[in-house]
């Protein structure tokens, strides 16, 4: 059996296939490559949009080359000595690439989005579920790729965020109304932060 492959994208990247950590060695290009394609994960993305993001400013012919390597290096860093993951993990086409969710592999901000949208759903019609809620808030151990800022990685992070920030006032509300103000106070606090790390200075 194909050992599982755990992806993380809140606070930091990080790939694991069993308890081998992938990538630690790949370029820049190659993590942001895969990291924008698991953003589009619900479609493919054109190699030329893909040269853009990592080489906007060089030449076609120039660009091309640069994601060819970078492509390279991101099926090489996704494979180790007894495992190749990058077949289970991406698609390939004459101008194309695309994210691939198969079976065993875990994706923290997918598993995030799915409680909280199932948490969301719910309030419609039933009381929140508050131990959905809170599987999605522990989830999310940081922001999303910190430290990063591409255009594209900080329009994700804020969108997240903004998730998490529904996600908590759902916590305050229903830890208010259940008078479990220790616990209240803690989804409070962790709010606050979030919201003044957006704000800043």
């Amino acid at each position: 059996m194909e050992p599982k492959v755990a992806i993380r994208l809140f606070d930091h990247l990080s790939v694991h296939c069993g308890d081998r950590e992938l990538l630690l060695h790949s370029s820049s290009h190659a993590k942001e490559i895969l990291c924008y394609l698991i953003v589009k994960r619900r479609g493919s993305v054109t190699r030329d949009t893909l040269a853009g993001l990592i080489a906007s400013n060089s030449p076609d012919e120039k660009a091309r080359k640069v994601l060819r390597q970078a492509l390279w290096q991101l099926r090489s860093g996704l494979s180790d000595e007894t495992h190749t993951c990058s077949g289970r993990l991406l698609s390939f086409g004459s101008g194309w690439a695309q994210f691939k969710q198969g079976g065993n592999v875990w994706l923290d901000v997918d598993d995030f989005e799915h409680a909280a949208s199932s948490s969301k759903r719910d309030a419609y019609y039933l009381p929140p579920e508050p131990e959905r809620i809170a599987r999605a808030v522990e989830i999310y151990r940081g922001d999303f790729l910190q430290g990063w800022h591409q255009d594209w990685c900080e329009r994700e992070r804020e969108r997240l965020k903004q998730i998490l920030l529904e996600m908590l006032d759902l916590l305050v509300a229903h830890c208010e109304a259940q008078q479990q103000l220790h616990s209240g106070m803690i989804y409070a606090t962790r709010a606050l932060e979030a919201e003044s790390v957006r704000i800043g200075p």
